[in-house]
């Protein structure tokens, strides 16, 4: 079973949160790649249940050590439990911050830790720099697909959406558009059918 990290860094994000790790996201049909969210609580690790949390009851007050924490921190912290944890995803994390609360958005987080691809029309290799962090700013409810498309999905289809033309999907507030980005494979998928 996969689970993600998830790192709330903003109070007023503590409900979304809350419905993360609840499976608000389990009626996505491709949620079977993200079975289960876990929420770090804590900076100090002695051990699965003392760090994560994948179940909240209602009216449960969050203990978290993030809070407040930067981009930097949680990334850092991820890098050094990941493999320590088997279960967790390797190189995916989600950030809930002051904007996701206010605009429905999560920061969504990739570390590319292994050799690029060389394409052909590319401006060269994709994703462009190995052991780098790379931010997509999403709709909370499009976790599953961005998760799925860089993690399962064949590079070759995803990367030059996400590392070579991701500018043409996101909008003047930093926010990527999944769906768009999907519909643009799609077309360029039934294109090369034809050839």
């Amino acid at each position: 079973m996969s689970h993600i990290l998830l790192f709330v860094t903003a109070k007023s994000a503590e409900q979304l949160a809350l419905q993360l790790i609840n499976g608000d996201l389990t009626t996505n049909p491709k949620w079977f790649a993200l079975a289960e969210t876990c929420l770090v609580e804590t900076t100090e690790v002695s051990g699965r249940n003392s760090v994560f949390t994948d179940n909240v009851k209602d009216g449960i007050v969050l203990d978290n050590e993030f809070l407040g924490a930067s981009e930097d921190e949680c990334q850092t912290w991820a890098l050094e439990q990941m493999d320590r944890f088997s279960f967790l995803d390797r190189d995916f994390i989600v950030i809930l911050d002051e904007r996701s609360a206010a605009e429905g958005t999560v920061l969504v987080k990739y570390f590319h830790d292994f050799p690029s691809f060389e394409l052909e029309w590319a401006n060269g290799p994709l994703p462009p720099r190995r052991y780098e962090w790379y931010p997509f700013r999403i709709a909370y409810h499009e976790i599953p697909e961005v998760h799925h498309d860089l993690l399962f999905a064949p590079p070759l289809d995803t990367y030059p959406v996400y590392f070579e033309l991701s500018q043409y999907f996101t909008d003047e507030n930093g926010i990527f558009n999944v769906q768009q980005a999907y519909q643009f494979q799609l077309a360029v998928s039934n294109l090369s059918q034809i050839d």
